[in-house]
């Protein structure tokens, strides 16, 4: 596997068998003092050293971006936790026809999985989602053969696709009913059905009388039917909003991806906010350990629904320092790792200030920084590390 920020050349099976032959010409013609033998040989390793140089040029070519991977639909795709998403890659530019049955890998980071199927144009990546939250597709590592079969080239491809992995959705049984403790103090708030004695003007049942009872709500016509005291009880309507606490400490992510007490929690969060929604209430959702990492006010209608989900997805990308025994070293090396998959882009980044940019200039907070110089800050400040 080659490093994201380069390309490797080496003889595929055919070349090593043919580079052994002409070894061993070489050497018996050494041997016997044959010309023949030698020169036949000699002229074998002249044609595998004009193949690397054919090999050299297609390198020099992905380098310059002449080359490379296209996506050809629409970004951040979108899948749901359980499904298949069918995404097509296709390579780009004249020098592709110069592969010999080339192969991707994905390279794929985040709550999805994916294989690549070759098709007669192309190549077909299946992505399944795993986990709700994001997943990114930084780019697939290529292999194929060149120079007619005899080197064999491994390259990294970049590619800037995002992925949203969403939940599933189980929608609330009909006639489930929400009942509320007390009155909502808040305006705007849903309204929702709750049996509360005394309130409101429609009748929902009559039933007998018990102490504690208002006479006010003495039926008095059914009590002389019955013969016994009948009260009536109104159904009242309440002002409903509701709060959906959702507990996100490191205990929550035990367990295999996508089998973890977060992904069932993200989802019955998702059902029931969209639910809320769905009939009109007001819903916010509090994402929490030993403090309150995320908040959304209660609010209604789809866009509301849309911001809770957005909160949902982050769960899984919240750092918990009990979850993680990863070093400032390792963790500048992954991000180092990133930035080179991340090949022919730049970045307005902060920076340390007093950090060389490896041109001899200091950074200052905030600087302007291509892919390679950023790559070589990195390594310095590790070496410092």
């Amino acid at each position: 596997m080659p490093r994201r920020d380069q390309s490797e050349l080496m003889l595929a099976g055919p070349g090593r068998w043919l580079a052994a032959t002409a070894l061993t010409l070489v050497v018996i013609g050494l041997a016997v003092g044959q010309v023949v033998l030698m020169a036949w040989g000699l002229s074998i390793v002249v044609w595998l050293l004009v193949a690397f140089a054919s090999a050299k040029s297609l390198v020099h070519t992905l380098r310059r971006g002449d080359m490379g991977l296209d996506v050809p639909c629409e970004t951040p795709l979108r899948l749901t936790v359980g499904r298949t998403l069918e995404v097509p890659l296709r390579l780009s530019g004249s020098p592709s026809s110069r592969l010999i049955t080339p192969r991707l890998t994905l390279g794929l980071s985040g709550g999805a999985e994916g294989t690549v199927t070759a098709l007669d144009e192309g190549w077909c990546a299946r992505l399944v989602g795993k986990q709700v939250g994001y997943a990114w597709l930084q780019g697939c590592t290529l292999e194929a053969g060149v120079a007619g079969g005899f080197v064999r080239l491994c390259a990294w491809l970049p590619v800037d696709a995002t992925i949203s992995v969403l939940p599933q959705r189980f929608p609330l049984a009909r006639g489930v009913a929400l009942n509320t403790t007390r009155p909502s103090q808040q305006e705007r708030a849903g309204v929702g059905r709750s049996r509360r004695r005394g309130f409101g003007l429609e009748l929902r049942e009559l039933r007998d009388h018990m102490p504690g009872d208002s006479f006010r709500h003495i039926a008095w016509a059914a009590s002389a039917r019955r013969g016994r005291l009948v009260t009536r009880e109104f159904e009242s309507d309440t002002m409903v909003s509701a709060w959906i606490m959702l507990d996100v400490s490191p205990s929550m992510y035990w367990g295999t991806r996508g089998n973890t007490r977060m992904d069932f929690a993200i989802e019955a969060a998702f059902s029931l906010s969209s639910g809320l929604c769905a009939r009109g209430d007001r819903v916010g959702v509090l994402l929490y350990d030993e403090r309150v990492r995320a908040i959304v006010a209660p609010g209604r209608g789809r866009g509301q629904n849309a911001r809770i989900l957005e909160v949902l997805m982050e769960a899984h990308h919240l750092v918990h320092e009990e979850r993680t025994d990863v070093t400032e070293r390792e963790l500048l090396e992954a991000i180092a790792q990133w930035f080179d998959a991340q090949r022919q882009r730049s970045f307005h980044l902060p920076w340390p200030s007093g950090l060389s940019l490896g041109d001899g200039t200091l950074g200052d907070g905030s600087f302007f920084v291509d892919d390679r110089g950023l790559h070589e800050a990195v390594v310095e400040y590790l070496e410092v590390c």
